[in-house]
């Protein structure tokens, strides 16, 4: 299924480079159909092994098209030397570290760009954050984790994709569905939102190439309030604090639609706690993109929640599946 919004994201910020170049065997992938997904039922405790009827499916994805090594998955000489650099710091030289996957590695080196000091914070903290909250980066716990996001938060994630055209990342929100103090309710329910919500971006890292293009993200801000459900200053502190500051991502675009003033106040007061690299490509009043003779919808939710939430749900958690397999499937493969 390809992105009705696709295309139209274009970053104009990002490095180009020719051994990095896109390939046809990444637009086919990201442009493919959608495997079927079964919703399972598991609990939120059984996390690492969510049943036969998960592990089937994710074994239906050996179907996936072999990783396109030459392109998505290589390293220009001056990052596989940065990647070099961090591996041998974290396994020869830290004695607090846990080695990590050889495309970690690299994830790392591309984010930090050759800072080792900013690697090593990203990583301490990433290792903390997977600590606490049990989080074992598979498919399976990724898929029920980002199931139980959407069920605590309905009608809040409408999608998450890798554009087919630019190969960046891309989560879509409706940021005026999102309700914090039900996320703060208790430490069960954190965590189910905040491991949701880091599958979501770690889910758009399938590959290299997506790392290097960068992150995009759409959110809609039309019933966005002054309530604590959206203005929380605990939650804002927690979410940074514990995962967001830390996660190795580059944000190429912000697009805000629909935002009104408690949404424009939202945004000054989240530069204290927020990452530099998305407050400086935020961009407020956004109009949503339409094709041609299509009826203007008011909102990204008109645009997303079709036929049903139901099926738009069954949809991302499909897409989900399809993203975190091939990231699982790359990390197996890829060499130093």
């Amino acid at each position: 299924m390809d992105l009705p919004f696709a295309g139209s994201l274009s970053s104009t910020d990002g490095e180009s480079n020719e051994e990095v170049g896109r390939s046809e065997e990444d637009r086919e992938f990201f442009s493919g159909d959608d495997f079927e997904y079964e919703q399972t039922g598991t609990s939120e405790d059984d996390t690492s092994s969510s049943g036969s009827e998960q592990e089937d499916v994710v074994a239906s994805l050996l179907a996936l098209p072999n990783p396109p090594q030459h392109s998505s998955m290589q390293l220009t000489s001056q990052e596989k030397s940065w990647s070099l650099a961090i591996k041998h710091f974290v396994e020869k030289e830290s004695e607090e570290l846990c080695p990590l996957a050889d495309m970690e590695y690299a994830v790392y080196a591309i984010i930090s760009h050759g800072n080792l000091a900013d690697a090593m914070r990203r990583i301490q903290g990433i290792q903390a954050f997977r600590e606490a909250y049990r989080v074992d980066v598979s498919p399976q716990q990724g898929v029920h984790m980002i199931e139980e996001f959407l069920n605590q938060q309905p009608r809040a994630m409408l999608y998450i994709d890798v554009d087919v055209e630019t190969l960046q990342g891309i989560n879509v929100w409706n940021a005026g569905a999102l309700d914090f103090n039900k996320a703060l309710a208790t430490e069960a329910t954190w965590r189910t939102y905040i491991v949701g919500a880091y599958y979501m971006y770690y889910a758009c890292q399938p590959t290299l190439q997506t790392v290097r293009q960068g992150h995009a993200v759409m959110a809609d801000f039309t019933a966005f309030s002054w309530d604590t459900k959206h203005i929380n200053e605990e939650y804002h502190s927690r979410y940074a604090g514990e995962m967001f500051s830390f996660f190795p991502v580059r944000f190429a675009k912000y697009l805000a639609f629909n935002t009104g003033f408690p949404a424009t106040v939202a945004w000054t007061m989240l530069k204290r706690v927020f990452p530099p690299s998305l407050i400086q490509v935020i961009q407020l009043g956004c109009e949503i993109p339409m094709a041609e003779g299509e009826q203007v919808p008011s909102t990204l939710e008109e645009k997303y929640l079709q036929p049903s939430l139901q099926e738009a749900n069954n949809r991302t958690l499909c897409r989900a599946l399809d993203l975190l397999s091939l990231r699982a499937k790359n990390q197996a493969l890829f060499q130093l």
